[in-house]
């Protein structure tokens, strides 16, 4: 058991986290975010967004650490590069990673079994550096790609396939 000092600290940095997370997007604690539909997929692609899609997602601070968007971050079809709407999403993750300097994170890129396996860490690649561009320190980011190792869901259907197409942001002990 941790001393009672220590606990509170660490209550308390995990408070400011989901703190911060929330006022980025204009989101209230235990207020659901705009539903998001899956947009339809292109060949090969990460599909196009739905005319809906709330500018500025809210973000999800999971206890274990990990930063859960509510959007999907798109990219060009079978590329590493970040399509112009998902950059909103993108920026809100960076107002959250300034909000936390001292935390480091995994940029975990996953594909599908129809892509290349390079793919999801390429895409890893290319989210740290746009964060890195935007001034998050390269240091405070690790990128990673898991390929298809990791699907979150069914790699049978076209839904499924663009369900395991996505990046993550997991917070790491340095």
């Amino acid at each position: 058991m941790l001393p009672d000092r220590s606990r509170r600290t660490i209550l308390t940095r995990r408070a400011a986290f989901v703190a911060a997370a929330l006022s980025a997007t204009g989101c209230q604690e235990g207020a659901s975010p705009r539903p998001v539909e899956h947009p339809a997929e292109e060949a090969g692609g990460e599909g196009t967004p739905s005319a809906d899609a709330a500018p500025h997602p809210c973000l999800s601070v999971i206890p274990a650490g990990k930063v859960e968007i509510q959007q999907k971050i798109y990219f060009e079809p079978n590329q590493d590069v970040i399509r112009e709407v998902s950059k909103p999403v993108l920026d809100a993750v960076v107002y959250v990673m300034r909000q936390n300097q001292y935390a480091e994170f995994e940029v975990a890129g996953h594909s599908d079994p129809t892509e290349p396996p390079s793919l999801g860490d390429s895409r890893a690649q290319a989210v740290r550096a746009y964060l890195v561009t935007k001034g998050i320190d390269g240091a405070r980011l690790r990128a990673k790609g898991y390929a298809a190792l990791l699907p979150a869901d069914t790699n049978t259907t076209a839904d499924g396939r663009a369900h395991n197409r996505r990046v993550e942001f997991h917070r790491v002990d340095p």
